[in-house]
């Protein structure tokens, strides 16, 4: 049982490890979209026309990277999934399941009044600063 404890206890700290590396992926994200936002906006600002190409072509790399963002969403999401699952199963052979025991009283992330997952949101974050960057070069390009 010792074992089986210590290694439950260092699979869950692995566990949190992943949770932790990807609220970091997500703010370094973050930061880069927050920025480019404001740098984007500033230099649509101007009403020269020479600036639609640069803001064309820095609207598709921001897109890419909106692009990636939401593959590395995806993939910590599989990987804490796959890694929540072993806890579980663990926690089948120990005295007592507090994870398993969390999750059900959250109604395992399907409830749509209660517990909201964070990659139910996440996901869509990406998309949205797509979709801003997008609709931003076309009022700035053809309205501006």
């Amino acid at each position: 049982m010792g074992t089986l404890l210590t290694q439950y206890g260092l699979y869950v700290e692995s566990a949190e490890k992943v949770s932790h590396r990807r609220g970091i992926a997500n703010n370094f994200f973050l930061l880069v979209n927050s920025a480019a936002s404001v740098a984007l906006a500033a230099f649509g600002l101007s009403s020269d026309e020479a600036v639609v190409w640069p803001l064309l072509f820095s609207t598709i790399i921001m897109i890419s990277v909106c692009v990636l963002w939401g593959f590395t969403v995806h993939s910590y999401r599989q990987l804490s999934s796959a890694k929540w699952r072993i806890v579980n199963a663990l926690e089948e052979r120990l005295p007592a399941a507090p994870w398993a025991a969390e999750w059900q009283l959250l109604g395992r992330g399907k409830s749509r009044r209660g517990y909201r997952r964070l990659t139910a949101v996440e996901k869509w974050v990406p998309g949205l600063f797509a979709l801003v960057y997008a609709v931003g070069f076309l009022a700035l390009a053809f309205l501006g």
